[in-house]
């Protein structure tokens, strides 16, 4: 290992060091919130009973009314939840390193160069959009290569992929008014190729996104909706990361019901990058209405380091 190499992977391991110590004072200052946020609750229980005792005393209700505990309440949850992303930012083990651009810009095979792994951890191909599911690649020591596959449930289908589409002001003339409210209610609307007619290209392509995808080939994809996250072996990430497609159609639909792929494997140049986890996501440009939102939310709670292509 020459002297560059040790270097960088040293200040890695620093960076990493020194968030330690911010992890624990976050877990310190979420313990103190809680334990006033607990306070306030049984306060705010007080007061209703208060009311109760005094129904008639229309100063003591006016006085105990104005008190608004609620908002207090609101404002300490609302502290919580970006306290919690950020200590697990802070607590992790690995240097989380993301890809970000539009389609078709090489992401991937940028990564597969950085980090020397091949199509069988990162997969990739050149000229088309290939990578469709958020996938985080890890060190393994072990000379072994596996996934995580953790699907969607149905409300997180809905809420991260379907409705996005029926909320977009383009497809407000085309789509339903009433956007589906169950994973079985999605099939069951009245979608058509005719509906493209008197379009503009712009809507076409983000309709056709919802219909050739998701409408046509849910019977393929649904089954995999809600069930357990699985292993996989190599051999078989790429079934559930890429989007292959023929003459515009998907050949296999599986990925269209996974949130996240976990892929741990040896990386060759484990030495100088072991500690890192390299982020491949979805580029930007194809259309599909969830990935804008996926990318921002990677970008917030899960990436350290971002490379724009």
């Amino acid at each position: 290992m020459n002297i560059t190499t040790a270097n960088r992977s040293a200040r890695i391991a620093e960076i990493i060091q020194k968030r330690q110590p911010l992890a624990q004072r976050i877990i310190s200052v979420e313990a103190n919130l809680k334990n006033l946020q607990n306070a306030i609750q049984i306060l705010e229980t007080d007061r209703k009973q208060q009311l109760n005792q005094w129904p008639n005393e229309a100063k003591i209700v006016d006085k105990l009314n104005k008190i608004d505990f609620s908002s207090i309440l609101s404002t300490i949850e609302k502290e919580l939840r970006e306290l919690y992303k950020l200590r697990i930012r802070f607590a992790r083990k690995t240097l989380n390193i993301g890809v970000v651009g539009r389609m078709k810009q090489g992401k991937s095979t940028l990564l597969q160069t950085l980090s020397g792994l091949s199509d069988h951890e990162i997969p990739a191909r050149s000229g088309k959009a290939c990578t469709a599911v958020r996938s985080t690649i890890y060190h393994q020591p072990e000379n072994l290569t596996e996934a995580l596959v953790t699907f969607h449930t149905e409300e997180s289908f809905l809420q991260e992929v379907i409705l996005p589409y029926f909320d977009h002001k383009k497809l407000a003339n085309i789509l339903p008014k009433t956007p589906p409210q169950s994973l079985d209610d999605f099939p069951r609307i009245q979608l058509s190729p005719d509906l493209l007619q008197g379009n503009d290209a712009t809507t076409n392509t983000i309709y056709k996104r919802l219909y050739d995808d998701y409408y046509l080939n849910f019977n393929d994809y649904s089954p995999f909706i809600g069930k357990q996250p699985i292993r996989i072996t190599k051999e078989k990430i790429r079934e559930y990361v890429a989007q292959e497609e023929e003459n515009g159609k998907l050949t296999d639909s599986k990925h269209l019901a996974v949130r996240k792929v976990e892929i741990s494997c040896p990386f060759p140049n484990a030495n100088e990058i072991g500690k890192i986890a390299l982020v491949d996501l979805p580029g930007l440009g194809d259309f599909k209405l969830g990935d804008e939102k996926l990318m921002l939310t990677t970008l917030e709670e899960e990436v350290d380091v971002v490379l724009f292509i």
